[in-house]
């Protein structure tokens, strides 16, 4: 998991029970990750509130004025005006947390137990975790994308899953805009624990030489069982690869490519020839354990 200093001392207060959390949630096991938008264990007093507001208006006023024809410099006085004005103001935040259980996110106004909302999410609601890393193009642009989102389990037959929670973000420059970020720290926290919790049970099922399967969801609907696995056996889709049918399997961020035993190549591999199948990861509901399944066993 990813944490900054400050991260690193909020789980050790949270479990030597000395936290500012108010909230801390009990339903999501031991906590193993959190964070928070406020560092600020209770409001500033009146007087410190009054300070910055007016410091907040005078400062970037006075530099405005003095500066008026420096667009750049005047973007950021009044940039860092609101951002004084609003702390001054409103006293409000959102912590996260990450448990062997699940996860937790809260809202809160005014003070740290006054909270407005949260959402709880344990693992035994969970049955689809999608994370990829995957291009989107816009505009002609190429933008590296990760993106999480988490499925609930289907509750009837007249219902599709219900979507628990999702997170996008893009990448510039190799990194993660917001990789030093909350929320992209949180998310990846959420994906990395909910492999801790699957993988044995998928694990177990597939070594025991159960057929396990992967929903696809495309277009707003879920394909249920668009990927099957039973040993060396593949079924993607309508196409069916029985042990031996494959020459070998290829994957990255975005897909994963089955090779067809006829798959050949000539003219310096020019022409193509043969079965091919690709599954696109950032439809496949828990695609980082199907991943991993091709790598170890195909």
């Amino acid at each position: 998991m990813i944490f900054n200093d400050d991260e690193k001392q909020l789980l050790q207060d949270v479990k030597s029970g000395e936290s500012y959390f108010s909230y801390i949630p009990d339903d999501i096991g031991e906590i193993l990750f959190c964070t928070t938008t406020t560092q600020s264990a209770k409001p500033m007093s009146k007087r410190n509130r009054f300070i910055l507001l007016v410091l907040s208006i005078l400062v970037p006023g006075l530099l405005i004025y003095l500066f008026y024809d420096v667009i750049l410099l005047d973007i950021v006085c009044l940039f860092a005006a609101c951002v004084g004005i609003e702390i001054a103001l409103f006293y409000k935040g959102t912590d996260y947390f990450v448990g062997t259980e699940g996860f937790a996110i809260a809202e809160f106004k005014k003070s740290r137990s006054d909270v407005v909302s949260k959402k709880v999410v344990r693992w035994d609601e969970v049955e689809d975790v999608i994370a990829t890393e995957w291009v989107r193009v816009e505009k002609r642009e190429e933008k590296l994308v990760y993106f999480i989102r988490v499925n609930g389990h289907k509750k009837d037959a007249g219902q599709g899953r219900c979507e628990l929670a999702r997170f996008e973000d893009d990448y510039q420059d190799g990194k993660l805009k917001s990789i030093y970020n909350y929320e992209v720290r949180f998310w990846k926290a959420v994906e990395e624990q909910w492999m801790e919790y699957i993988w044995p049970k998928v694990q177990a099922k597939y070594d025991g030489g159960e057929e396990v399967a992967f929903h696809e969801y495309f277009g707003g609907e879920c394909r249920e069982n668009y990927v099957r696995l039973q040993g060396k056996n593949l079924i993607v889709g309508k196409m069916a690869f029985r042990e031996g049918d494959i020459q070998k399997v290829g994957a990255d961020d975005e897909k994963i490519t089955i090779y067809g035993s006829d798959y050949d190549t000539h003219l310096f591999g020019l022409v193509k020839e043969g079965t091919t199948c690709e599954i696109y990861l950032r439809t496949i509901g828990n695609c980082q354990i199907l991943k991993h399944i091709f790598k170890e066993h195909f």
